[in-house]
């Protein structure tokens, strides 16, 4: 059913539709009868009896037929409600267009005089009450039957499109970068009747996906590559914090990611340095573990808060649970003196290969071990150096 309304007893509706700079190139790249500037230059600040449509339940079409030139524009736009205004879209099959033909919609419609306002998206304007009133009142219709029709019409059309434009693609002789020697196939050069060709293509690469990467680049996200069907492979972090952003500032209305994407998942099982780590902080200790994966050496280091009774049953623990062996003990002295001189020791005392003994010639040697230290602490302490 047709919604006519009173076009004449009022002042006409200030129609703001806002232009993305990405959805001005899109426009200008469809082979349309006018470029944008001339779009803007006919109907910028006229008025003009426009027809609205719901096509989705984000997007509205609005049809402004343009009688001296023969044809009508038909802006798809969504609702832009930080301006309380409309947005103009070029997304896929729904975009911003112009038909060389002039038809006013046959049912669910709404047709009122707008006066046309054409802005940049980020210019400063807010629209008067009575357009969010109208966008309103559109929400309210049904979607035309004559959409879905269209659908089907578009998609035909665009199939028989890509087939002529696949047939002319291949009677194109291919761009070679590299050509290799030829090369014979069972036989000398002078005697084979077979040979092998081999040559390297230019590869066409698609202008807009670079652009995002060189876009990503700068934002220091590096190694990015799109494919030529537009997959990339990006951590979580560099989508939401940077191709979000780009593609929404830069390239909206150009390229759109899709919500779902592949996760590619690692999983490692836990190291036993990371085992042992978990494990003495499990029993609320605190001490640093290091590992020498070449010499397949544990270090664990004491702290001094530790209480040493304690801290000698938890190493003895760990000895027993990962079937760990003692090598040695080992120590370092690090000391300064007031001209800044730097000095650095370090100490160890290893075990003889095979070597086996029980914890009181460990705690002897243990003992033996820090009196030493302790007389090398003292020697500096000496010679003008503080820890």
């Amino acid at each position: 059913m047709s919604h006519i309304e009173d076009i004449f007893g009022n002042d006409p509706i200030d129609l703001v539709i806002r232009f993305h700079p990405n959805t001005v190139s899109a426009f200008n790249r469809f082979d349309l009868p006018i470029s944008f500037e001339e779009l803007k230059e006919r109907v910028h600040e006229r008025a003009f009896a426009c027809y609205f449509q719901k096509i989705t339940e984000t997007e509205h079409r609005i049809i402004v037929p343009l009688q001296s030139d023969g044809y009508q524009v038909e802006f798809i736009a969504s609702w832009h409600g930080t301006t309380f205004s409309y947005e103009a879209i070029t997304i896929g099959n729904h975009k911003t267009t112009i038909k060389e033909y002039i038809k006013a919609p046959d049912s669910d419609f709404i047709q009122e005089q707008c006066s046309i306002r054409v802005i940049d998206i980020s210019q400063p304007y807010r629209a008067k009450d009575e357009l969010e009133a109208l966008y309103n009142r559109v929400l309210q219709l049904n979607i035309p039957v004559d959409i879905d029709i269209d659908k089907e019409n578009e998609i035909w059309f665009k199939y028989i499109y890509a087939t002529q434009r696949i047939i002319t693609k291949r009677q194109e002789p291919f761009a070679v970068k590299k050509y290799y020697p030829l090369l014979p196939i069972g036989g000398e050069m002078e005697k084979a009747n077979k040979f092998k060709f081999k040559v390297d293509l230019i590869i066409e690469e698609n202008r807009e996906y670079r652009a995002v990467e060189e876009a990503m680049k700068k934002l220091d996200v590096q190694n990015v590559r799109f494919d030529s069907e537009g997959n990339v492979q990006l951590t979580y972090e560099d989508i939401t914090r940077v191709l979000d952003p780009v593609l929404e500032q830069e390239f909206k209305g150009v390229i759109i990611r899709q919500k779902e994407i592949g996760c590619l998942i690692r999983i490692n099982p836990p190291s036993l340095i990371n085992r042992i780590r978990q494990e003495i902080s499990r029993k609320g200790f605190i001490m640093k573990v290091n590992w020498d994966f070449e010499k397949k050496e544990i270090y664990i280091y004491e702290n001094k808060n530790n209480n040493v009774q304690e801290s000698e049953k938890l190493k003895i623990d760990l000895l027993e649970e990962f079937q760990l062996t003692r090598k040695g003990l080992i120590a370092w002295l690090d000391a300064s003196n007031e001209t800044g001189k730097n000095e650095k020791k370090d100490f160890s005392h290893l075990w003889q290969k095979n070597e086996i003994f029980g914890n009181r010639n460990y705690n002897t040697r243990k003992e033996d071990f820090k009196n030493y230290i302790w007389q090398e602490r003292q020697r500096l302490n000496r010679n003008g150096f503080a820890n």
